[in-house]
């Protein structure tokens, strides 16, 4: 019984370690959505993450700089669109930057920064790369839309003040089911008014808490056929 309980406290701790990556007062939480859905048809060889920035104290996120000559970005094996350009003939358009999130349309299938350009002070402007290449599971490629995978997904910018919140969306990520996507940036609180000294994050999408989780409840699993065995 004391080997249980001691296994139900691990595991407890364990699931804490999913919420959030916390830095002082500012956090950083992912958010498992699932399969990316346009709101009819999912994708069940992908998933789908919120990354959400939250000043714990009261702070409101002031400005965000995954800049790669900052030495910051995301980066992973994400699922990109790319859009026609008719002036050009060709695709050409990325899409790194729109407020839509799971189940609503067909951007829902698409990894980007959830800010968007009215809410934003770019000193770095949001890109994205795509290889063209349509990934297996992924939508099919038609006249508007060439989907393939992306290694980044970058920026640098200030957050316009009516913008600046609490619980701030950051980024929208889709994910092979296997991938597995790093982060490196750093997020600077309102402090007064004025922007405060950034804050950095480094990590891994999923959160290695997931894969950890998985782990010891696979070990107490076996601990308990064990136990009954004996």
């Amino acid at each position: 019984m004391k080997m249980l309980a001691r296994s139900g406290g691990c595991l407890a701790a364990a699931l804490m370690l999913l919420a959030s990556s916390a830095h002082g007062a500012i956090q950083v939480q992912i958010i498992n959505l699932g399969p990316p859905s346009n709101g009819t048809t999912a994708l069940a060889n992908y998933t789908a993450y919120r990354m959400t920035v939250v000043g714990t104290a009261g702070e409101k996120i002031a400005a965000i700089d995954a800049d790669p000559q900052n030495g910051k970005g995301f980066f992973g094996p994400f699922l990109q669109r790319t859009t026609f350009d008719a002036d050009a003939m060709t695709f050409t358009i990325s899409t790194p930057s729109s407020a839509t999130q799971n189940n609503t349309n067909l951007a829902s299938y698409d990894t980007h920064f959830l800010v968007v350009a009215a809410n934003r002070l770019d000193a770095t402007p949001p890109a994205e790369d795509n290889n063209k290449v349509n990934p297996p599971g992924s939508p099919a490629d038609d006249a508007n839309n060439d989907w393939g995978t992306g290694t980044q997904l970058i920026a640098a910018f200030g957050v316009q003040p009516g913008a600046q919140t609490t619980s701030f969306d950051l980024a929208y990520f889709v994910l092979p089911n296997s991938g597995v996507a790093t982060y490196n940036f750093s997020a600077s609180p309102n402090i007064g008014g004025n922007t405060g000294a950034p804050v950095s994050f480094t990590g891994v999408i999923p959160e290695p808490g997931t894969l950890s989780l998985a782990s010891l409840g696979a070990i107490i699993l076996l601990g308990q056929r064990r136990r009954r065995a004996l």
